[in-house]
């Protein structure tokens, strides 16, 4: 009776079901990260349509020189949004994937110490991600 009501992926290897969870999670905060940065870019383009063409310009569509220092830091992660969040995006999806398959374990690691500056979730995956390949168990589910 009780082989019956047993979980249905409990034949993953060590480390595996991490990796899968892991894997849905980074897959998740790409996709988010992707979205915010694409909204981001749609808000700066209907400000100016030159406006996604300089970083600079892109700071100045979200704040000003003269403006207090939360505006200004704000601008500035809009602006590193605009200019890299869509490939940490991106990369996070593929690192996703790689972690559904248990491959490309410096990749996963690489992408996860990139997302370390894509403040708040991509941040708080990577410390989950950074975590688990420290673990032997997890590391070792890599092919």
């Amino acid at each position: 009776m009780m082989d019956s009501i047993s979980p249905k992926h409990a034949d993953f290897r060590r480390g595996e079901g991490y990796l899968v969870f892991m894997g849905y999670l980074q897959i998740v905060t790409g996709a988010l990260t992707l979205l915010f940065s694409l909204m981001v870019m749609a808000h700066a383009w209907a400000v100016s349509d030159t406006v996604l063409m300089s970083p600079a310009r892109i700071f100045h569509a979200f704040g000003s020189a003269d403006a207090d220092l939360f505006t200004k830091m704000v601008a500035a992660y809009m602006s590193f949004q605009v200019m890299f969040g869509w490939i940490l995006g991106l990369g996070t999806i593929l690192a996703g994937i790689w972690s559904l398959n248990c491959r490309a374990r410096r990749w996963v690691t690489a992408m996860a110490v990139l997302n370390l500056i894509n403040f708040p979730h991509g941040t708080t995956v990577a410390i989950m991600v950074l975590h688990g390949m420290t673990r032997p168990g997890i590391a070792g589910a890599f092919r």
